[in-house]
C-alpha cells in the first residue's frame, strides 16, 4: 500500500505531494534530504540511491537523467522493490513529459496542482507495464485484464471486446455451478487439441483468472511449458492487486 509520494527538484524543492494514507511529517525535509542523499550517491559511487527498506516501510526513488527531479514513493515494505519501484518510476516518466517547460523555470509550484487528475490513468498503465513484462517472459503468448466491461491492459493484437465478452460469460456460467456452494472460482483452463509441431506434440491453453475486486486476467500460453507460465503468473498477480487496488483508492472506477 502507498503512504506518501513527492517528487522534487535537483536543489530538493517539492514540486508536488500526494498523502494517501499518511503524511510525511516535513516534505520539504524530506525533499532536501533526498535530494542530498541521490547526489552523494552519485558523487561517490556513480549510481543514485533506488530503493531504501525498513522494518515496515520502504522508498522508491527514480531520478530522472534529462531533467534531473526525483520522484519517492513510500509505501509498505511487504509489497516488494518492484511495486513500489515501476509506480515512481511511471509518476516520474509522466511528470516529466507533462511539465517540462514549467521544471526546467520553476516559478510557481501550484502550476503543478493538477497532476493529481492524471494520477488514474498513470496507475493504469502501471497494469499495461505488468502484462508487458509477463509477455517478455516468453513463458506466456498473451494476456489480457478487464474489470467489468473496461479492458485495462492488453497484449493482443487484435481487439478484444469480443473475445473479453466470451470469458464473462463463461465466468457468469461457471459461478453458476458453484453458486449452491460456499466455494469460490479461482480459474478456468481451455485446452486446444495437442498438434505436432518442431517441439514435439503441443496445445495451447486459455486460462482465465477470477482475481480480487471482480478483476479478470486471462493468459494465453503453450502447454509444455505450463508449468513456468503458472508461476510467472501467479509472481503478477499479487501485484495486479496492489496496483488496481491503489487505482481504486483514487477513484478510479
Amino acid at each position: 500500500m502507498i503512504h506518501h509520494f513527492l517528487i522534487t527538484s535537483s536543489s530538493g524543492l517539492v514540486l508536488y505531494s500526494r498523502e494517501f494514507t499518511s503524511s510525511l511529517a516535513q516534505p520539504r525535509l524530506v525533499g532536501s534530504l533526498l535530494t542530498a542523499l541521490v547526489e552523494f550517491s552519485k558523487k561517490n559511487v556513480s549510481l543514485p540511491v533506488s530503493y531504501i527498506e525498513l522494518e515496515k516501510v520502504a522508498v522508491a526513488v527514480s531520478v530522472s537523467e534529462s531533467t534531473r527531479i526525483i520522484c519517492a514513493v513510500f509505501f509498505d515494505s511487504e509489497d516488494g522493490f518492484y511495486f513500489g519501484k515501476l509506480i515512481s518510476t511511471e509518476l516520474l516518466l509522466a511528470f516529466s513529459q507533462v511539465y517540462t517547460e514549467n521544471i526546467e523555470n520553476v516559478n510557481r509550484l501550484d502550476n503543478f496542482g493538477d497532476f493529481s487528475s492524471k494520477l488514474p490513468d498513470i496507475l493504469i498503465s502501471c497494469l499495461g507495464c505488468v502484462l508487458n513484462e509477463l509477455k517478455a517472459t516468453g513463458f506466456v503468448d498473451n494476456a489480457v485484464l478487464f474489470y467489468g466491461d473496461d479492458i485495462l491492459a492488453n497484449t493482443f493484437s487484435e481487439e478484444s471486446y469480443y473475445f473479453v465478452s466470451f470469458c464473462k460469460e463463461l465466468i457468469r456460467s461457471a459461478n453458476g455451478l458453484v453458486s449452491s456452494s460456499s466455494d469460490k472460482l479461482q480459474s478456468i483452463t481451455l485446452e486446444t487439441q495437442p498438434e505436432q509441431g518442431l517441439g514435439g506434440v503441443q496445445s495451447k491453453q486459455l486460462v482465465v483468472y477470477q482475481l480480487e475486486h471482480c478483476l479478470y486476467l486471462v493468459v494465453l500460453l503453450p502447454s509444455n511449458q505450463k508449468e513456468s507460465a503458472v508461476y510467472e503468473t501467479n509472481r503478477i498477480i499479487s501485484l495486479l492487486e496492489k496496483l488496481f487496488d491503489t487505482a481504486l483508492s483514487l477513484g478510479s472506477f
